[in-house]
């Protein structure tokens, strides 16, 4: 079954708007990056959020092939009526 979402194109990047679920819910508007294999957000939003922390780190390897460690969060995600669980990784670095 497909599943179709609004995305804004912005100077070529793509974006759609979801609602993240931890302890309260938010509206946000996510970065599209399909070649990721993990899910990050920035440290404010997981505490503004209040996502559900696990005791797991794992290693990202960054576009300049930094390898860092990020700390493993649990939350709800809902985008166009699509809901499921999904790990998310709590990320100080900037994106586009």
């Amino acid at each position: 079954m497909l599943c179709y979402l609004k995305i804004v194109f912005d100077m070529g990047y793509i974006y759609v708007d979801i609602i993240l679920k931890g302890r309260i819910s938010r509206s946000i508007r996510a970065l599209v990056d399909t070649g990721s294999a993990y899910i990050v957000v920035d440290p404010k939003t997981i505490s503004e959020i209040e996502f559900y922390e696990t005791p797991f780190e794992v290693e990202l390897t960054l576009t300049d092939k930094r390898r860092v460690k990020a700390k493993l969060y649990l939350a709800e995600v809902e985008a166009e009526g699509r809901r499921g669980q999904s790990s998310w990784l709590n990320s100080m670095y900037p994106h586009p």
